[in-house]
């Protein structure tokens, strides 16, 4: 199978694809560029890389390189409140696996059925596994645009969902799983998050038009590290409430309660949203959680009271030997 071969059975054959591509192009998958027409309003792109045995861990199935890899691509999206249209990708194999393509592709298109976008191009090559994701958002044409620089002192800190399952599936990826385990459910609860994430589309784009709303981030790399994001930017410290945090409930069937908040905390993987309102703002349906307060300051994040550096140390103490602790993912370092 040849190069061209492989794009057309695995990656142009889509019809669901191919019309959902055709409402947002003038010129569609299979040119030398795509041509995005009919948008309304402005264009948010955003670009990230998924490595094999970096970013998931080398017994990764193909369902997760491809799940995984657009989910965290969309989820910048959502946290500038921008509608997803479109993607491309970038995939680089050692070799030709049909049987690797076919689960790939299949997890690509369910994926992009789930966030309502398009693979509108991209390129196939051979080298190192690795899949590249160029992810396309619509905004409104005019008005304030969602950041991360924008948080206001007296803010409300808040997150959508419940944190730390993708971190706590981590830790398991060297354990056997069976049915007859007593933490079967809950392991694969974990796992499943990891493998497919939820994001919080609509409530990106309900925070987006909602001027109460000041700041946001997508939280990737750990709610603390991401919030310190926000903090810098803003030139404003964050106080958290570590028991405001909400924690993923089927952590606590496999970890204490301490590393179950170390996951909630520094985890990373989420792809929900940390986002910061004014202080009376308040949300309807639950969807998000307040979990804290941005106050004048440095940049810094705070919690309990204390720089994260001292509540790690003390935290440490109170988990199990040989539990990494980490403020968040880093890439380097």
């Amino acid at each position: 199978m040849n190069e061209f071969e492989l794009i057309e059975q695995y990656f142009l054959s889509n019809k669901t694809n191919r019309q959902r591509a055709a409402r947002i192009t003038a010129v569609g998958n299979g040119d030398d560029c795509t041509v995005l027409a009919h948008l309304e309003g402005r264009l948010a792109i955003s670009t990230d890389t998924v490595v094999h045995g970096r970013h998931v861990p080398t017994s990764s199935p193909a369902a997760w390189l491809a799940s995984r890899g657009l989910g965290s691509s969309v989820s910048d999206l959502v946290a500038m409140g921008a509608r997803p249209l479109g993607f491309t990708l970038a995939l680089t194999m050692p070799h030709v696996s049909q049987g690797w393509l076919k689960g790939f592709s299949d997890a690509l298109f369910r994926a992009a059925d789930l966030y309502d976008c398009a693979l509108l191009g991209g390129d196939v090559t051979r080298g190192p596994l690795t899949a590249s994701f160029t992810v396309f958002g619509e905004l409104p044409a005019a008005g304030r645009l969602l950041t991360r620089d924008s948080a206001q002192c007296g803010d409300r800190i808040w997150v959508s969902g419940a944190l730390g399952a993708a971190g706590g599936a981590l830790a398991l990826f060297d354990r056997k799983l069976s049915p007859h385990d007593s933490d079967y459910r809950s392991r694969l609860q974990l796992i499943s998050a990891y493998a497919s994430p939820n994001l919080p589309i609509d409530l990106g784009l309900q925070l987006q038009s909602d001027a109460q709303v000041h700041s946001a981030i997508d939280i990737s790399d750990g709610l603390l590290a991401d919030l310190a994001h926000i903090a810098k930017a803003s030139r404003v410290d964050i106080h958290l409430d570590s028991k405001a945090v909400p924690v993923a409930p089927a952590l606590f069937d496999i970890y204490s309660p301490d590393q179950a908040l170390l996951y909630a905390l520094s985890g990373g993987d989420d792809y929900q949203l940390g986002f910061t309102a004014a202080s009376g703002w308040t949300i309807g349906d639950g969807s998000a959680t307040p979990i804290g307060e941005a106050v004048d300051g440095q940049g810094r994040v705070f919690v309990d009271g204390r720089p994260v550096g001292e509540w790690f140390d003390a935290l440490s103490s109170r988990l199990p030997a040989g539990v990494p602790l980490s403020e968040g993912y880093q890439h380097f370092g």
